[in-house]
């Protein structure tokens, strides 16, 4: 709602329940959302009547529920082996770690305090795909593994194997996700002049979000990045870009397409394209890495988010075999590069798979 600049947030669902959905519709009018039923959710009659959006057609609403069905079956897969490997560590630090970035700040109000409390549980869970991995090889869960073992790297992120670490590095991009979302809500919030002093939060109402008054409380690298981009006009566009070029997009870029992707992308997020440069500049400034964070293939034609769960690349897959081919298959999507198909077909056979597993 504040990126947007919307009045009311709203909640679809495509049935009532049990439950008077008028006397729930009201209440939740009380916390500005607007509550509506929609029975046939591909009904785009409808959803143009209540909503004004731009760009968005049948493939969108579709890849879009995979996309979050996707991830309800990674977050449930984790809920299960945490209960059946009592003994790992592992799985108790995932699960603890997706609750503190998705649910534990929610009722912090103070925007630097949620700042902080991400980025310590940032820095409390370095590495923690590597350190996985480790533990699933049959070592020790400890603080001092720095790199993934190669070959499990290799059969998790080359040959897109359903395992453990398919969850680990969702939740690791979540994170960053997370802070780089709530660093543009500071930096929004400060250019709105929204700002209070702690003797006042007791007047706030559920909901408020508001930036009190101790910014040098924040991280110094935080503070430093903030200092560097606060200026951009379109940084307020940055948070709703990376949700759709990751969880949607699947983290990677068809090089064979790149104008057209970079158009697309632009268009969903409502980002000018020559802004994008500098909305994936910000994962880097945010986030060193030695080596930066993307990588080309000498072989396969894609540019791609390092380390990113190749899951979600399948639903970047199913999105573009919607658009690039008539035949909605992938061999048909015209590509350069002797293992870019294969590449698309791997991902897209995983997200499959996670999709149709039974847990």
């Amino acid at each position: 709602m504040n990126y947007l600049k919307i009045k009311y947030g709203y909640i679809v669902v495509n049935q009532s329940g049990k439950h008077d959905f008028n006397f729930i519709k009201k209440k939740s009018e009380e916390i500005n959302i607007k509550l509506i039923m929609i029975e046939d959710i591909y009904n785009n009659v409808k959803i143009k009547e209540e909503f004004v959006l731009n760009d968005i057609d049948y493939n969108d609403i579709n890849c879009w529920r995979y996309s979050y069905f996707l991830e309800r079956k990674l977050i449930k897969k984790l809920k299960h082996l945490k209960k059946e490997h009592l003994n790992m560590k592992c799985y108790q630090a995932l699960d603890q770690y997706h609750h503190e970035i998705n649910s534990g700040i929610f009722f912090e109000k103070n925007i630097i305090n949620k700042i902080n409390l991400l980025c310590e549980s940032y820095i409390k869970n370095p590495k923690l795909t590597a350190r996985c991995g480790n533990e699933i090889l049959g070592n020790e869960f400890k603080d001092d593994v720095d790199i993934l073992d190669n070959d499990l790297f290799k059969s998790t992120f080359y040959k897109c194997e359903n395992n453990p670490l398919q969850i680990s590095s969702y939740i690791e991009h979540k994170a960053r996700l997370a802070i780089l979302t709530k660093v543009v809500d500071y930096i929004c919030l400060k250019k709105n002049g929204i700002q209070m002093d702690i003797e006042e939060q007791p007047k706030l109402k559920f909901g408020d979000q508001i930036l009190i008054t101790n910014y040098d409380l924040l991280p110094d690298n935080i503070k430093e990045v903030i200092e560097k981009i606060s200026k951009n006009e379109f940084i307020h566009k940055y948070p709703v870009f990376w949700q759709w070029f990751s969880w949607f997009f699947g983290g990677f870029i068809l090089l064979d397409y790149e104008d057209e992707e970079f158009n697309i992308l632009s268009k969903k997020s409502g980002l000018p394209i020559k802004e994008i440069p500098n909305a994936f500049k910000i994962y880097e400034l945010l986030f060193p890495k030695e080596g930066g964070w993307w990588f080309i293939s000498q072989r396969s034609n894609i540019k791609l988010l390092k380390l990113f769960p190749p899951a979600f690349r399948g639903i970047g897959v199913l999105y573009r075999k919607k658009i690039y081919s008539k035949s909605g298959k992938i061999e048909d999507i015209e590509v350069t590069g002797e293992m870019t198909q294969r590449d698309l077909s791997l991902w897209n056979n995983l997200g499959y798979k996670i999709l149709n597993e039974n847990i």
